[in-house]
């Protein structure tokens, strides 16, 4: 990930403005998060970026922590928590295999548009099992990155199932339910 790292290092200024003007959709994707999460709940933000989300949702939550291993990406997050007066928001630059991220730590975690940059994401959602709790939730939401019929894989092909969703809204949180631990 060093090389994406890099890129977003360089971005993370202009990424943070553009993604702090929020839309319709994401005020949605929160008040469904904000539905299923409980003020119990320590949450890790795989991906945060420069910590918008983990810090929209800091006030429902015991605690969140963020990480991405763009040192740029977790300063700007930890800037924007003291503006805000955040306290139980953490940021760490780490990607979700790093040893500090200790197992069974965590009720929910978040990978929101991450998962399409991962070498593999049967690793990476493995290793969120091991990090969450019994009865943890998992939440994804990514871009729908598959190849299109005619064989572009680098290509935005929106599958049946996608079709009548924004683009990075393919899988929907509204019919999740906080499974109960065992």
């Amino acid at each position: 990930m060093p090389q994406q790292s890099n890129f977003w290092n360089k971005q993370a200024t202009r990424y943070d403005a553009a993604i702090s003007d929020h839309d319709a959709q994401y005020a949605t994707r929160l008040n469904q998060l904000k539905q299923l999460i409980k003020p119990t709940d320590d949450v890790l933000d795989f991906g945060c970026a420069s910590g918008e989300i983990a810090l929209d949702l800091a006030p429902y939550v015991k605690s969140i922590e963020g990480i991405d291993p763009a040192s740029a990406m977790i300063e700007l997050a930890y800037d924007k928590a003291a503006k805000r007066d955040i306290r139980n928001a953490s940021f760490l630059t780490a990607d979700i295999f790093d040893p500090r991220l200790e197992p069974e730590s965590f009720d929910a975690i978040l990978a929101f548009n991450v998962m399409h940059l991962v070498k593999d994401h049967h690793e990476v959602i493995h290793r969120a099992k091991t990090l969450l709790k019994p009865g943890g939730m998992l939440f994804v939401e990514t871009p729908c990155l598959v190849s299109s019929p005619g064989g572009n894989a680098n290509s935005f092909w929106r599958p049946a199932h996608c079709a009548s969703r924004p683009l990075s809204m393919c899988t929907s949180l509204a019919n999740l339910k906080r499974a109960k631990s065992t």
